[in-house]
């Protein structure tokens, strides 16, 4: 095996732990979306404190994190459905090919921003988490996706 395997691998968990943890409060459509009384949180790695045994300076940085994810993640999805309606207008108006390129260059520039600040999350989190907390984790997911099944 490569000697960055393990690190691939690590980073591959952590992705795919976040998409977990964030894309399925995204999946849904406006209409399908239940009252706020119905929704369920997401429990996040926090929340698995004791399990993992994460230490106070740890959970302070997950939590500083995580949060900051959140929020980039809320502000740049809310951005990027304005973007693609302002988008879909300038199609439907056939505006000039100028102002349409500006428009997709600025969804390209709010989707990287998006992409960037899951890659940057990863690396934090990976590196406030030891070896043995994120096989403790990946083992707690996999639960959680299989008792959903």
């Amino acid at each position: 095996m490569a000697p960055n395997m393990g690190m691939y691998r690590k980073i591959f968990g952590i992705l795919l732990c976040l998409s977990v943890l964030v894309t399925p409060g995204f999946c849904q459509e406006d209409s399908a979306t239940p009252a706020p009384a119905e929704k369920k949180k997401v429990k996040t790695m926090i929340d698995y404190k004791d399990e993992l045994g994460l230490s106070e300076e740890q959970i302070k940085e997950l939590t500083t994190a995580l949060t900051l994810y959140a929020n980039t993640l809320k502000e740049k999805r809310t951005a990027l459905q304005a973007q693609e309606k302002e988008y879909q207008v300038l199609l439907k108006d056939e505006a000039p090919l100028a102002d349409i390129k500006k428009k997709l260059v600025e969804i390209m520039q709010t989707r990287f921003v998006l992409r960037y600040a899951d890659v940057l999350t990863t690396r934090r989190v990976t590196k406030a988490l030891t070896e043995e907390q994120m096989t403790k984790w990946k083992q707690i997911q996999s639960k959680a996706r299989a008792a959903k099944e």
